[in-house]
């Protein structure tokens, strides 16, 4: 429980607060193909102190599938969605969580459905994925179990009464939003007196082409769009009231936030470096993806693609390793280069040594805590499920088989304190294998192999690979006699 509840117990009463979207029309849906791409949410100021609990702060609404032309999706065909990102955050490109005392942004989530992926992928395991996960997000341990979800229809109405296939709508959904601010841990005040005086939350959705993806929702006779609507937004808060230690003792808020850059990665050996402004950071994340899937239907956008047979890596700071003292290595080369026990399996199954290195600093980063806190992930080195990482280049990118689960990222520090990269270079070294061969293909229809699948960086543009980063940084606000100042 955060601290200013705790010692204010005597004086918090708990409420729900339901909102609607400021922006929605008469019909209530939102969608990019309709030309109403924007959703808001206004959370108004109050004249006592409001806490918002933002990790229990929910969106709730209804994803409706269908066709260009209005028909359903069909079940046997192949219309998927990224089952770590689930059916709302696939749909979400940005999202902005402003001030209105302050009149300024105070979180921007770019790409927002390839950073929730990382964090539901490296920080659940898949039984509860497929369990409590799958019931408010409607997430999935595989791709392939997402299908199902988009042609699911409500035939009747809440009063039994049955529903004509052109109005009936999808799957209901309630997913938290995994920005930094609401994931803090901290309660977020929403009073003009001691707090930000009022919230605008802004989300804006993707395309068709970068959420529903397959070979037929890409097929121009059945090419797939969405819909969603019924939206509310649930916010759990805390209003206190009466006599409390709380309006004449603040006099700063600490809150998290992601910042998201971009590269590509066109070669073998790899050097990411940019200044990234920022003055407390805990953590940076990033995954890949193949570049050319981006923006087409057949692929999926939000996959977290295993970037190669990496050697090793390292992170820098003004040119000097930091935070590690020593380069990250890797045996996936190594475990690649050794006979496999079944010549034509699809899947390695030949894990000889385990990149220990790279599991740790992995969820430490991702986690923001220490590996002994670290208590479930989905990932796994060599299994049918999405969350193997040993696979090829572009697995899983069509839905119809399970994809990966990479995701790189390091700690810079566990105890709030962060780093400071205001003026200072951020950097990455990649190094892969120039050819590996890491998966061999197979044929499950005529039993045989395929033979070893190119899994390489070689600077042509059908190799190069989209890097997302994601820094977790601290910010703080601070009030004054002279004003509110915001450090970042």
């Amino acid at each position: 429980m955060p601290e200013v509840r705790a010692r204010n117990l005597n004086n918090l009463t708990m409420k729900y607060l339901t909102l609607n979207p400021v922006n929605g029309t008469s019909n209530s849906s939102f969608s990019h193909r309709a030309g109403l791409p924007l959703i808001r949410f206004d959370l108004a100021s109050s004249d006592v102190p409001m806490l918002l609990d933002g990790k229990n702060l929910r969106i709730n609404g209804r994803l409706t599938c269908r066709t260009t032309g209005g028909a359903k999706l069909i079940a046997t065909q192949n219309n998927y969605l990224d089952n770590y990102a689930g059916a709302f955050a696939h749909c979400v490109q940005n999202v902005v969580v402003s001030s209105k005392r302050l009149n300024q942004n105070l979180e921007r989530v770019s790409q927002y459905s390839r950073v929730v992926p990382s964090i539901v992928s490296q920080l659940n395991n898949n039984k509860y994925i497929d369990t409590a996960l799958a019931s408010g997000g409607i997430h999935a341990g595989t791709i392939p179990q997402m299908r199902h979800n988009l042609c699911a229809y409500h035939d009747y109405d809440v009063n039994g009464n049955a529903v004509a296939d052109a109005n009936q709508t999808g799957v209901d959904f309630s997913a938290p939003l995994y920005c930094g601010i609401f994931q803090s841990g901290e309660d977020l005040d929403l009073s003009g007196q001691t707090g930000i005086g009022g919230a605008t939350i802004e989300i804006l959705l993707n395309s068709d082409s970068a959420v529903l993806f397959g070979s037929d929702a890409a097929a121009p006779a059945t090419q797939a769009t969405y819909v969603l609507s019924d939206l509310t937004l649930t916010c759990p808060v805390y209003v206190m009231e009466g006599e409390n230690d709380y309006a004449g003792n603040v006099n700063q808020y600490k809150f998290n936030s992601w910042s998201n850059m971009f590269q590509t990665i066109n070669s073998s050996t790899s050097v990411v470096a940019f200044t990234p402004g920022l003055s407390s950071v805990t953590s940076v994340l990033q995954n890949f993806i193949t570049a050319t899937d981006l923006g087409d239907q057949r692929f999926n956008n939000c996959r977290l693609g295993s970037i190669g047979e990496i050697r090793n890596c390292r992170f820098s700071k003004n040119g000097s390793l930091f935070p590690l003292q020593f380069r990250l290595q890797s045996v996936a080369q190594n475990n690649n280069e050794q006979a496999r026990p079944l010549p034509a399996q699809p899947n390695s199954g030949h894990v000889y040594s385990v990149d220990a290195e790279w599991l740790r600093y992995g969820l430490e980063g991702v986690g923001a805590k220490r590996f002994a806190r670290v208590k479930n992930t989905a990932r796994d080195y060599n299994s049918w499920s999405a969350g193997s990482v040993d696979k090829d280049q572009n697995a899983g990118r069509t839905g119809v088989a399970p994809g990966s689960a990479f995701t790189q990222a390091i700690l810079f520090d566990a105890f709030g304190g962060g780093t400071d990269y205001s003026q200072q270079v951020f950097s990455f070294e990649l190094v892969t294998s120039a050819d590996s061969r890491s998966v061999r293909g197979y044929d499950a229809a005529a039993g045989v192999s395929l033979g070893d699948l190119a899994n390489n960086i070689n600077g042509t543009s059908a190799t190069a690979q989209a890097c997302f980063l994601y820094f977790l940084n601290q910010n703080t606000i601070s009030y004054s006699p002279q004003g509110i100042n915001i450090s970042r």
